[in-house]
């Protein structure tokens, strides 16, 4: 096998901004500078497309929520070594609850192509509790490194094999991996981004205390959580499981696999149960009781 090609491209279609790494093991560096930006667009408009809607106007507290979760992540990347991704207000679309159910689903928020599309609640007013958490989660979803890993098939026909959106992997067989995993780390950062925007408000009332104290709620992922912050502890004893947590932020934002590769070669089980892992709560109990850290 011919050395691993890695390539990064500047943003795609509308507006995106978040860094797009092009792997392969079979195309020359110049094939896939020439390939990439077309292939990848074309993979995560084939994910979800969805119709033009009729966007609301983002009042006040609305725009306000927005900006400052998009200055929050670039806080955070800087933070933690990585370049801002200088989101705008402009990937972010409010739309009436019905046009939500019919186009999007029945969750309060979701990121599909590169845009974020929020519910406004049913007499125009977005509560803190709701509104703030789904614009920080999906924020962080917003700012997710892109891998599409390509392959040449014949002298004329390349072909896209899979496509990682965080650490969430969409194979060739058309299933979705990493799932749980994706969505674990996906609230770990959002907790950060959270704080940081209900601090800027001066909405935490001591020092300490996170956007999960002030929601007062249990996001829908936190079964996930614990199960992934279980295995850093397990993983990386010494440092209480901080160096686990530093890996997977990394192939988060910059598109690499050493957390995962490093579980797979210490604990395959492990490696196989965070690949089935998927967003629900019995998901998430199974893979807990499968890996049983009590007996490791």
């Amino acid at each position: 096998m011919s050395k691993q090609i890695s390539v990064e491209c500047e943003g795609g279609v509308s507006g995106e901004t978040r860094i797009i790494r092009v792997v392969s093991n079979s195309l020359t560096t110049e094939e896939l500078s020439a390939e990439a930006t077309d292939v990848m667009n074309q993979m995560i408009a084939s994910l979800v497309v969805l119709p033009d809607l009729p966007e609301l106007a983002k009042n006040p507290v609305e725009l306000g929520t927005i900006l400052v979760c998009c200055r929050a992540i670039d806080f955070i990347l800087t933070q933690y070594g990585f370049l801002p991704r200088n989101l705008g207000s402009e990937l972010y679309h409010i739309l009436t609850s019905s046009d939500f159910d019919q186009c999007v689903g029945s969750s309060s928020a979701a990121t599909r192509t590169g845009h974020v599309y929020l519910r406004r609640s049913a007499d125009g007013a977005p509560l803190i509790s709701s509104f703030v958490p789904c614009v920080c989660h999906e924020t962080v979803h917003l700012s997710a490194a892109i891998v599409v890993e390509m392959e040449r098939l014949t002298d004329d026909s390349i072909q896209p094999t899979g496509i990682r959106d965080g650490l969430a992997l969409f194979g060739s067989d058309e299933k979705k991996y990493f799932r749980g995993l994706n969505e674990a780390v996906t609230d770990h950062i959002a907790d950060l981004v959270g704080t940081l925007v209900l601090g800027a408000v001066d909405l935490l009332e001591h020092p300490g205390q996170t956007a999960k104290d002030l929601f007062g709620q249990v996001s829908a992922y936190q079964p996930q959580e614990v199960v992934v912050t279980r295995l850093c502890q397990h993983l990386f004893p010494d440092s209480g499981g901080a160096e686990g947590w530093q890996l997977l932020l990394g192939d988060y934002w910059n598109g690499s696999s050493d957390f995962l590769d490093f579980v797979a070669r210490r604990w395959p089980l492990a490696y196989q149960a965070m690949r089935i892992m998927d967003e629900t709560w019995v998901s998430a109990e199974y893979v807990l009781r499968l890996l049983d850290f009590q007996d490791k």
